[in-house]
């Protein structure tokens, strides 16, 4: 089944993946006829998360068993494979920032790769499972949501983090505005919550069912959620 779909910032590509998929799939949205253009493999995994770097033409994704595989979208061959978890601890959020391709898993630690460099990872240690992550469009932070309701800011350069908000309830996604002026996060408390992102302050919250994931438009100007039955689009006023 799948599990995770990345649509390209200019709406022209698609990744998809899943469990026990032979492949994670390209699909080109800009031709007349919907298709795949490529299969990327990765039999006998289980793609949990994606990310792409369409600048770079290559396309990441995350595994249930604690790989992390990159891909050139040129001619589908594997750039790297990185493997920094044990066994069966699942790689469970994956951002591009830069050259830096982060990894959010359930052994609690967040991984840093420096694509331009073949060494080991920068390593932070949190204290909860880290469920998802977003990167500032224009500030040098990386936003996770943790499996205990809390969010943190991992500074991209240094070993700072801050705790910027305590929601009691784990947090399943989360996503910045393409301007970075707010962000949004869903998780488990089944509601819908924006914070400023200059006083890192809440805004307002919505109450949605069983919300398991967002998205903002490249406008700022709405936010779609999915739940378990049902996609909700939300149009935000300024």
């Amino acid at each position: 089944y799948l599990r995770t779909c990345l649509l390209f910032p200019d709406s022209t590509a698609l990744l998809t993946g899943g469990s026990n998929l032979a492949c994670v799939s390209l699909w080109d949205l800009a031709a007349s006829q919907l298709h795949v253009t490529a299969q990327l493999p990765c039999e006998g995994l289980s793609c949990q998360a994606l990310a792409a770097s369409p600048q770079d033409s290559l396309a990441f994704a995350g595994f249930t068993n604690g790989a992390l595989r990159i891909w050139d979208l040129r001619d589908e061959h594997v750039v790297r494979c990185g493997q920094g978890w044990k066994d069966g601890v699942e790689a469970w959020s994956v951002v591009v920032k830069g050259p830096n391709v982060w990894v959010g898993g359930l052994d609690t630690c967040l991984r840093c790769w420096d694509l331009r460099m073949a060494f080991r990872p920068r390593e932070y240690q949190f204290e909860s499972q880290i469920m998802s992550l977003a990167h500032s469009p224009n500030e040098d932070w990386v936003l996770l949501g943790m499996a205990n309701g809390q969010q943190w800011l991992q500074h991209t350069s240094r070993s700072e983090s801050l705790m910027v908000a305590d929601d009691h309830d784990a947090i399943l996604s989360l996503k910045f505005s393409p301007y970075g002026q707010w962000w949004v996060s869903v998780g488990l408390d089944n509601l819908i919550t924006i914070y400023s992102t200059l006083t890192r302050k809440k805004l307002f919250q919505v109450p949605e069912t069983c919300v398991m994931c967002c998205d903002v438009a490249l406008n700022s100007r709405l936010i779609v959620t999915g739940s378990r039955d049902n996609a909700s689009v939300y149009q935000v006023t300024y």
